[in-house]
């Protein structure tokens, strides 16, 4: 029986959203409403960017974004993407109307290493919150699932795309994602677009805004955990220079059996991402990885302990 899980969201104060989730129900706005500009307003202020549009899901905002780059960059046809990624980036190309050409990762650094050869557009990824600040040549967006916290993100390329899902430093009960960009053409287009299938909920933005007024501190808490992690485990771990630590991963050559070892012992281990195209250190990174338990409130000593016992 897993007793400690892969990932828990931090408790919230239900009396400190309450009144709001009441001004809800009484108004019976349950889109495109007050907390939907707010949470809007607040992440463009904390991320210093001129136009946020809040979406449904960090999948839908990928769709939104490449889609209005290939319709308005004159990059229609081939898309450039990690290998070493979610299998959404890839469903969100083919649904905009891409042909994805993938590319290999640094076996350190876990990001991107630059295609040579033409294509029309690049998405480039944050690999578990860790920053890729490469500048591509030609149009691109960013895929900065797990990067916000991080200063300096929001306004990379074209437009960056952000998700609010359970897992990631702040969370839409468990949903919704949003796009920053610095034009005023692309931010009207992605909004239409969101507003005709990708609505987020006015009770998911009363979440978000929650953790959003808390997320230094739970980033505090994350880097401490990590940190704690890295000086206690005798393994490979991603190399760093800015992150949010959304995910703490190391490589070892027996990870499977870590896991498994690991469950039978209470706690959950992952491994991330299975590549989307056979490519050599992708291929490596995966075979080997390790991806902790780093929520905020985890017994870091028990993780310890489990993983320990299975090396």
């Amino acid at each position: 029986m897993i007793s400690i899980p892969y990932f828990r969201p931090p408790p919230i104060d239900y009396s400190a959203i309450e009144p709001r989730i009441a001004d809800i129900v009484e108004s019976r706005v349950y889109t495109k409403g007050m907390y939907r500009d707010m949470l809007e307003d607040e992440l463009q202020e904390y991320l210093g960017v001129d136009h946020v549009i809040a979406t449904s899901s960090g999948t839908a905002a990928l769709w939104i974004a490449m889609r209005v780059m290939r319709k308005n960059r004159h990059a229609d046809e081939y898309i450039a993407m990690p290998a070493f990624n979610w299998r959404s980036d890839r469903i969100a190309a083919d649904s905009a109307g891409y042909k994805t050409v993938y590319v290999d990762i640094d076996p350190d650094t876990w990001l991107a290493v630059p295609r040579r050869g033409y294509v029309d557009a690049h998405l480039a990824l944050d690999t578990f919150g860790s920053i890729d600040r490469q500048d591509y040549r030609g149009p691109f967006i960013v895929d900065a699932t797990h990067s916000l916290g991080v200063k300096g993100v929001g306004s990379r390329g074209l437009m960056e795309c952000f998700s609010l899902a359970a897992t990631k430093p702040v969370s839409a009960a468990g949903e919704g994602g949003f796009i920053t960009t610095n034009d005023r053409y692309l931010a009207q287009q992605c909004a239409e677009l969101r507003d005709l299938c990708a609505r987020i909920t006015e009770i998911q933005c009363v979440f978000a805004l929650e953790y959003l007024h808390r997320l230094d501190e739970m980033l505090a808490e994350k880097r401490r955990i990590a940190e704690y992690y890295r000086d206690h485990l005798p393994c490979k771990f991603q190399e760093l220079k800015e992150s949010t630590h959304s995910k703490v991963c190391f490589l070892c050559k027996n990870s499977e059996e870590v896991i498994t070892r690991a469950a039978a012992a209470g706690v959950e281990l992952r491994k991330y991402y299975k590549p989307l195209w056979d490519m050599p250190n992708s291929n490596y990174v995966y075979d080997k990885i390790v991806c902790l338990p780093a929520w905020a409130g985890v017994d870091v000593e028990r993780v310890m302990d489990a993983v320990t016992c299975a090396n």
